[in-house]
């Protein structure tokens, strides 16, 4: 017979949920509520050696801020600043489906500075305490990340840009 219809899945800060996909048309859906703005990581635990997947963050409005693939069976994260507001993290298939294993998903808040989201126009800037280090990530092959930060006097800044594991170029600029 037909399975049930699925409702969300209210997830909260320090929390683990598993969830899983029975079709290649099934989505699961995650939903939480910041109260201020906040880091948060969100961690996705697949158990399936085949199934892949597709994650996308939305915001209130159903609009994309974040997106990552889960296509190698290992763990993937999102992991940002986000406004005060409602969120769903929506888990799809892509292409291949293990309806027998579930995946988890983890929603912990973050210990070290990250990009406020959205941050793809220069009115949305991150602001950036250049004392610390920033953690980041490029969602698509379109996502462009701005950043703003304030100094008090004329003085040398040493910044430095990593992307581990990437083969990709990259394009920076200071203005």
């Amino acid at each position: 017979g037909a399975l049930p219809a699925k409702t969300s899945i209210p997830i909260a800060l320090t929390e683990t949920k598993a969830g899983a996909i029975y079709s290649l048309s099934d989505q699961t859906d995650f939903t939480f509520t910041l109260a201020s703005n906040q880091g948060v990581v969100i961690n996705f635990s697949p158990s399936s050696q085949t199934a892949k997947y597709h994650l996308s963050l939305l915001d209130s409005a159903n609009a994309v801020i974040d997106q990552i693939d889960c296509l190698n069976q290992a763990s993937v994260s999102l992991a940002a600043a986000y406004a005060a507001g409602n969120y769903t993290l929506r888990v799809t298939p892509v292409d291949v489906i293990d309806a027998g294993s579930s995946f988890s998903v983890q929603l912990a808040a973050s210990t070290i500075q990250r990009e406020q989201e959205p941050n793809n126009t220069t009115a949305q800037a991150s602001t950036l305490d250049i004392a610390q280090s920033v953690t980041g990530r490029l969602s698509s092959n379109s996502d462009i990340d701005y950043y703003t930060f304030t100094l008090s006097d004329t003085r040398y800044l040493d910044m430095t840009f990593a992307a581990p594991g990437s083969t990709k170029s990259f394009s920076i600029a200071l203005y």
